[in-house]
């Protein structure tokens, strides 16, 4: 805005289709500001022929998932969590 950063997205381009936005700031101060951040960085990802987009991790915190509900995904991708079993390598 006026040669002032109000806002970022860091993306991992992955395989194929597929992209992992791994972060993004923006600044509150501008209304509409992260969701026109998130439609232009479609836009690009759209033009490299990436279509999948996996917005951040949850980190199983309710009003994040809450948030990045608005954006209408068509799914969210399942989680694991992985133990050892005891403290030997097999």
């Amino acid at each position: 805005m006026k040669e002032k950063l109000i806002g970022f997205i860091i993306d991992e381009l992955a395989q194929g289709e597929n992209v992992v936005a791994h972060g993004s700031k923006t600044d509150k101060t501008y209304i509409g500001v992260n969701s026109f951040l998130i439609k232009k960085n479609a836009e690009a990802l759209s033009l490299l022929n990436k279509l999948i987009f996996n917005y951040e991790q949850d980190l199983g915190m309710e009003n994040l998932r809450d948030a990045k509900t608005r954006f209408r995904p068509t799914h969210f991708l399942k989680k694991y969590k992985l133990t050892p079993l005891h403290d030997k390598v097999l």
